[in-house]
């Protein structure tokens, strides 16, 4: 039995459910009868559960006309809960293990995911370019896992933000800590 199956073993299969069902539709935008269904955890339960991964920041609520939506929020807790709920290694975050030691990289964002490929957009001044691909490429031949990214530099970044152009501050899956 491996680690991750003990620790599974230990929580509540319910709330697992419930989340994995987010962790396998990061961009998909779901109703509460949409989760509970593909949980197949009654409705309340559901509710119960939404309710406690929205008070802690792991979810989250949009009104669409007269409906209630959830959402993963990416960041470091989803991306935590993806490594600890998935049996298999997380390949992106040995890419990102390997970028957190480059100094000039600022923010990592994740632009989106499937079982076979990431979309990153990596942030930092004059970052090494051959060199990310080189780990990228060193991800895809070991796992058959693709990694796309985007180099941009701060003040690219602050501009997007800026004019909305994406939703970056809610991707933001890594970020230097300035101290």
């Amino acid at each position: 039995m491996s680690e991750i199956s003990i620790l599974q073993d230990l929580f509540d299969q319910k709330i697992i459910g419930v989340i994995n069902i987010f962790l396998e539709h990061p961009e998909k935008r779901l109703t509460l009868s949409e989760i509970a269904i593909l949980s197949k955890v009654n409705i309340t339960t559901t509710f119960r559960i939404i309710n406690r991964l929205l008070t802690r920041d792991f979810i989250s609520s949009t009104l669409v006309g007269k409906t209630k939506v959830y959402q993963l929020k990416k960041g470091e807790k989803s991306m935590f809960l993806y490594k600890f709920l998935k049996k298999q290694g997380d390949h992106i975050e040995e890419f990102l293990d390997k970028l957190k030691q480059h100094p000039r990289v600022k923010r990592i964002i994740l632009e989106g995911r499937t079982n076979s490929e990431a979309k990153l957009i990596i942030v930092g001044d004059f970052l090494p370019i051959e060199k990310l691909k080189m780990i990228a490429d060193e991800i895809s031949i070991k796992y058959n896992f693709k990694i796309n990214f985007l180099v941009i530099d701060d003040n690219q970044f602050e501009d997007m933000k800026k004019i909305g152009l994406y939703d970056l501050a809610n991707k933001v899956i890594w970020e230097r800590r300035t101290d």
